[in-house]
């Protein structure tokens, strides 16, 4: 599967140094397994066009909304608390719930390093067997429903193995959280079942797909409705200047430590050049979209400027062979009444000159109207 056109799914390294400070510049020796020696020169060579080294940007931070950081931060299955109270805050559901919450894919698969530009996601079990799974999307997908029953299917299908009952499958739940707009809906967040159309009841309960738009969450929209735990959690993923990360710690002791870990992972220089290397390829994949656009919108415009050039010569050449074809009918018509009336006009006369011969030589002029169809009274007429 071509991992630029389809969003493959990747698994997060959980093995991540736990011990790091917030100045420490040790390299995470499975990350650095994760690159080439190109794929690092190429990151350092990026680094460096914009500005600076690693060690020179001290004040760096990664944005949680990039799936990278998002998955480090969160997916670690040696610390789960994060994790817990996030789906705690965005299900709505107490916290005892999650208590016993596994991280179903904690480790990489094992040709991750050709498979660099794959979605990561999160997945966790609970103890009662539901499945849930949390995925960042910092770029538009244009079949997005689509793709996230279809990838809520293979979560669901694949609860149970041949010979097993229907009645084993357990309640999956798939978290969307977009850094752009989502155009279905003009609410933050939005959470869909299988319902009947007229009265709204439930078919199970077994699909729940969340949607958080943090696009429409930074522009204020429909802020007033949500949790409150539910919108902090949301402002501190949505969040892009170092001031409101440390605004937010501030104000909650999990945001406050969700913060210390984000900067303990920001100053691994391993980690940094893995997210720097994903930063570039977004950026990459934002340009190819914006020309794409771009050429679809001057191909748009060719057509329509074709289709009024079209239908201007289409009009002026219709107008130009109706008037070709009107006036050749027009002298065909014409001949053929000239023609008509000639021939009516000859025969009259002829008729005329017969009967004024028979006047001459005596016939009655009864019978003269007989032989030449003419009225007596015209014949009369030409006697005088």
């Amino acid at each position: 599967m071509n991992p630029v056109l389809h969003e493959n799914r990747l698994e997060l390294n959980t093995s991540f140094t736990n011990d790091l400070s917030a100045g420490s510049n040790r390299a995470h020796p499975n990350l650095a397994g994760l690159l080439s020696l190109n794929d690092r020169a190429n990151v350092a060579d990026h680094s460096i066009k914009y500005g600076a080294t690693y060690k020179e940007k001290d004040d760096f931070l990664m944005l949680p909304v990039v799936d990278v950081a998002f998955k480090l931060l969160f997916g670690d299955e040696k610390r789960t608390e994060r994790l817990k109270s996030l789906l705690s805050s965005i299900l709505q559901l107490p916290i005892e719930e999650f208590q016993d919450l596994v991280i179903a894919n904690p480790n990489l698969p094992p040709d991750f390093p050709g498979d660099k530009y794959g979605i990561l996601d999160v997945r966790a079990a609970l103890v009662d067997g539901r499945q849930i799974n949390i995925e960042i999307q910092v770029l538009p997908y244009p079949a997005m429903p689509e793709r996230t029953l279809f990838y809520w299917g293979k979560m669901y299908t694949q609860q149970i193995a041949e010979g097993e009952s229907f009645i084993d499958l357990k309640k999956c739940i798939t978290i969307n959280i977009m850094d752009h707009n989502f155009p279905l809906v003009k609410k933050v967040h939005s959470v869909y079942h299988v319902v009947e159309d007229k009265d709204g009841s439930r078919l199970t309960d077994a699909l729940e797909i969340h949607f958080f738009d943090l696009e429409k969450l930074r522009s204020g929209l429909d802020i007033d409705g949500l949790n409150p735990s539910m919108l902090k959690w949301l402002r501190f993923l949505a969040a892009k200047r170092k001031g409101e990360f440390e605004m937010l710690a501030k104000e909650d002791q999990e945001l406050n430590r969700a913060y210390e870990r984000l900067q303990q992972i920001s100053a691994d220089d391993e980690a940094r050049m893995w997210y720097e290397l994903r930063q570039k390829w977004i950026l990459d994949q934002r340009t190819l979209e914006a020309v794409a656009a771009a050429e679809r919108e001057k191909a748009k415009n060719a057509l329509e400027e074709g289709k009024a050039k079209g239908l201007e010569e289409g009009r002026a050449k219709g107008l130009e062979e109706g008037r070709a074809k009107g006036l050749e009918e027009g002298k065909a018509e014409g001949k053929a009444e000239g023609k008509a009336e000639g021939k009516a006009e000859g025969k009259a006369e002829g008729k005329a000159e017969v009967a004024l011969n028979a006047l001459r030589e005596g016939m009655d002029i009864t019978l003269i109207a007989k032989l030449t169809g003419l009225t007596e009274e015209e014949i009369q007429a030409f006697a005088k």
